[in-house]
């Protein structure tokens, strides 16, 4: 679908048909990442994008005359680096293909609409400036980037005032395939229709066709451009705010009042009175394509982005009342989520060398990519996984500092390297403080003693004393020796430096007992990262994000107190990394009626930055303290409608889990308190009558 960012149903949410299917697909905007996914109640993910910065808009249309491209809308990303992105869907639909790089030329005031304006099969931007009245046409070049169009008049729109109008583009006059212009003014609902046409000395222009008379609509109103009776032009669906409900006119004159659009029923449309907006696309099944009039017929999207509720209602023909209509497809409330405040959390990288000692590029190069935006490092895993609020995009990788010391006069206490760090840098004009969250020291050596032989660790009683000490210090800030230069061990250690603390196993005490938690370094179940070849993953875990209100409140399901008296409690779970789905992200299961604590449910698979886990899991863990202790996980069967299932002691809680699809991106979990067999009964009941005897004798 042609963008128009006058009209979007939110400022994250766009559409466009990116696979070339004739079906618009959405695409939701999250930070530094586009995720393309089919307007279907499943919402079944086409692919994710990444980008260098975080995206500020898109800009989406079919911008080709022919090429590979053509047939597929292809999206221009405004990013906050101040560029602009050009890319085209793979040929085998998997991925975006970058295509060129330009300064952004778009203000963050004005507006822009995509249409084919002068009828050669390509798309144009036309960036519309509300304060002004003014207007400015870009093409893309053929082997090339956009630029200013050439050989065009605006015509009779020059004459009329454009200032701080709603500007729509369709198809209303002679000219079939080219799109031509409505200017409404909301303030006394009106209409004045421009078509597109070429003028005597051959110049593509704007002629002016009618001025509508006024209070066609108030100025809260919804007004937008629809094919409403699948005829070749189209028309204007308006929904009024107060009511919600609709009118359908034709872009013709009619005295000035705009004919009324016959035999299209208005159907079910949602009616919700002031809330929502709403959009036309072509998003139904190709099968109802053949209906009477279905060729050329949109839907009509609604989207209220307070609560997220997304109806899907579809351009359909009513046989039994012989008229075009609308028909519901679907409601969703789990399109997608308005990312949290974002917390920036930029660090200074500080590369070390002893006194005397060489620098080494080797590990320049690893730290400086690691922390460099785009390189799926360091930046792209805090992003992904705090779920868009820490944002590290800042950090700086400084060049090589020398320490005021040989490695064997080094204290090697974590807080005196890290001290020793900052004040080399300050010696040489250097601030890593001011500006930054934390500072994290990178160091060359494991140990201080040059001649300290090279497969020991710190257990050795002959080197432990010498073993330079790496790890978070009690301010948060990093010591990094070679041993630390991975992606699992450094983003673990900056959790800390974020106010992450350790996995407890399940005696509540234990650390580092979660394999499937960042927080516990030294046990997880980590992957190779392609790129570097070294240990990096797993993820931040669900409880540990909603301890710091990190997690998205209405995506986590949370059992009601009197589920124990009750058969107990079922639900559908997604893994976290898969939030576009239809299910719960998290679950918060209370232990008993009084709810002292939470079970905190997470399903997982093998997935991004989870690749190290073995296979699919439930992990139940609960909160302790500041951070969260694993209690068991349930592996998810391999045959389909198969169950699995544990039973934990402490809260004699049954959980169990069924694959309910091939794909495994969702789940059926199932919470049970067991009653208690005879013997456990008898066995239980001594213990009660022994306690009560033993207080009667004292």
């Amino acid at each position: 679908m042609k963008t128009n960012s006058q009209i979007l149903l939110s400022s994250k949410l766009y559409l466009g048909d990116i696979d070339g299917d004739s079906l618009n697909e959405l695409i939701e905007v999250d930070g530094r990442h586009i995720h393309i996914f089919k307007c279907e109640h499943e919402h079944k993910p086409l692919l994710t994008h990444s980008f260098p910065s975080p995206v500020k808009r898109l800009i989406i249309g079919d911008f080709v005359v022919n090429g590979r491209e053509k047939g597929k809308d292809q999206i221009f990303a405004i990013l906050e680096d101040g560029s602009i992105r050009g890319y085209a869907i793979s040929n085998d639909l998997t991925e975006m293909w970058w295509w060129f790089t330009q300064p952004n030329f778009i203000k963050n005031s004005e507006h822009y609409l995509v249409g084919d304006f002068d009828g050669d099969g390509a798309d144009e931007i036309m960036v519309y400036n509300r304060s002004r009245g003014t207007i400015k046409l870009y093409k893309k070049e053929v082997n090339g980037v956009l630029k200013r169009m050439t050989g065009y008049s605006l015509g009779n729109l020059s004459s009329h005032n454009l200032k701080n109008k709603l500007l729509l583009t369709g198809n209303f006059g002679q000219a079939r395939n080219r799109d031509d212009l409505l200017v409404i003014d909301k303030t006394n609902g009106q209409v004045k229709r421009f078509d597109t046409a070429t003028n005597s000395q051959g110049v593509k222009t704007f002629w002016w066709a009618f001025t509508s008379k006024t209070k066609l609509f108030s100025k809260n109103d919804d007004v937008i451009v629809a094919n409403l009776d699948g005829k070749s032009k189209d028309g204007l669906l308006i929904r009024k705010y107060s009511t919600g409900a609709y009118k359908l006119l034709a872009l013709e004159y009619n005295n000035g009042n705009l004919r009324m659009v016959e035999h299209v029923q208005k159907g079910q449309l949602p009616i919700r009175a002031k809330k929502g907006a709403i959009i036309a696309s072509k998003v139904r099944n190709k099968s109802f394509r053949y209906e009477r009039g279905g060729t050329n017929r949109d839907d009509i999207l609604f989207f209220n982005s307070k609560n997220k509720e997304f109806i899907r209602t579809d351009a359909r023909f009513n046989k039994n009342a012989s008229q075009l209509t609308y028909w519901w497809a679907y409601t969703s409330n789990l399109i997608f989520e308005s990312r949290p405040s974002v917390k920036k959390r930029p660090w200074a990288i500080i590369l070390c060398r002893f006194k005397g000692m060489p620098e080494v590029p080797a590990v320049e190069q690893f730290f400086r990519e690691i922390y460099t935006p785009g390189t799926g490092g360091l930046i792209e895993y805090w992003d992904e996984v705090s779920l868009g609020t820490i944002d590290v995009s800042g950090s700086k990788v400084f060049g090589w500092v020398e320490v005021d010391f040989k490695p064997m006069d080094t204290d090697l206490k974590r807080g005196k390297l890290i001290d020793a760090a900052i004040a080399a840098c300050r010696k040489v004009g250097i601030d890593p403080v001011n500006g930054f969250h934390k500072q994290l020291a990178v160091f060359t050596h494991d140990f201080s003693h040059p001649d300290a032989p090279s497969g020991i660790n710190w257990r050795d009683p002959v080197w432990g004393k010498y073993w330079l000490d790496g790890s978070a210090d009690g301010q948060g800030r990093v010591s990094a020796p070679p041993h630390g230069h991975n992606g699992s061990f450094l983003a673990h250690e900056m959790g800390h430096g974020m106010g992450f603390d350790h996995d407890l196993a399940k005696d509540l005490k234990t650390h580092y007992g979660d394999r499937n938690c960042i927080m516990s370094a030294m046990a997880i179940k980590t992957f190779s990262h392609p790129k570097w070849n070294k240990p990096f993953g797993p993820a931040m875990s669900f409880p540990q994000l909603d301890i710091k209100n990190l997690f998205y409140k209405r995506r986590i399901y949370t059992a009601s107190k009197s589920w124990v008296n009750t058969n107990g409690t079922s639900f559908f779970m997604a893994p976290i990394n898969d939030r576009r789905i239809n299910a719960h992200l998290g679950a918060k299961i209370p232990i008993n009626s009084s709810g002292s604590w939470y079970y905190h449910l997470e399903y997982m698979r093998p997935n991004d930055w989870n690749k190290g886990l073995d296979g699919p899991v439930l992990v139940i863990r609960r909160i302790v303290g500041n951070t969260a202790a694993i209690l068991g996980e349930i592996a998810l069967p391999k045959t389909l409608h198969a169950k699995n299932s544990w039973r934990e002691p402490s809260g004699n809680v049954r959980f169990e889990i069924q694959k309910i699809r091939s794909d495994e991106r969702v789940i059926k979990v199932s919470i049970t308190k067991p009653k208690l067999r005879t013997a456990q009964f008898a066995q239980q009941s001594k213990k009660r009558i022994s306690k009560s005897r033993s207080k009667k004798a004292k």
